[in-house]
C-alpha cells in the first residue's frame, strides 16, 4: 500500500487556495486534491482574515495563523505560497528533519538555504 503524505500549505491566496479564482486546478490545494490517492491536505497557514476563512469554508480543512500552529498536523510536505521576500522567514520556521519536502510557489529569492 503506498503512503499518503500530508501537505500544509503556507499561503491561502491564488495560488495556495484559489483564494477569489475560478479554476482550483490551478492551485495547490487543487493538486493535493487532484492527487487525493497519494496526499492529504492537512490545512493552511494565512494571517490575512479573509482569505484564512474562505480557506476553511473552501477545503474544509484547519487554518492556522502562524506555522508553529500549523507544523502540530506533522505535514510531510509544506508549500510555500507567499511572496518571494517572506519566504526566507517561512523556511527559518520549518523545522528540519521533520518534513520530506518543501514545494516552493516562486524561486526562492532569500538567498543561501544553509544556515537560514
Amino acid at each position: 500500500m503506498q503512503k499518503k503524505y500530508r501537505a500544509l500549505t503556507v499561503g491561502a491566496g491564488r495560488i495556495g487556495a484559489a483564494f477569489q479564482w475560478p479554476d482550483d486546478n490551478y492551485s495547490h490545494a487543487g493538486a493535493y486534491r487532484a492527487l487525493a490517492d497519494r496526499v492529504e491536505l492537512v490545512g493552511f497557514v494565512e494571517k490575512d482574515g479573509e482569505r484564512f476563512e474562505a480557506a476553511n469554508i473552501k477545503w474544509q480543512v484547519p487554518v492556522f495563523s502562524s506555522i508553529a500552529e500549523g507544523m502540530k498536523l506533522k505535514p510531510d510536505i509544506v508549500s510555500i505560497c507567499t511572496q518571494p521576500e517572506q519566504q526566507r522567514e517561512v523556511f527559518r520556521q520549518l523545522p528540519v528533519g521533520l518534513i520530506r519536502g518543501v514545494w516552493c510557489e516562486k524561486p526562492y529569492m532569500g538567498g543561501e538555504l544553509h544556515g537560514l
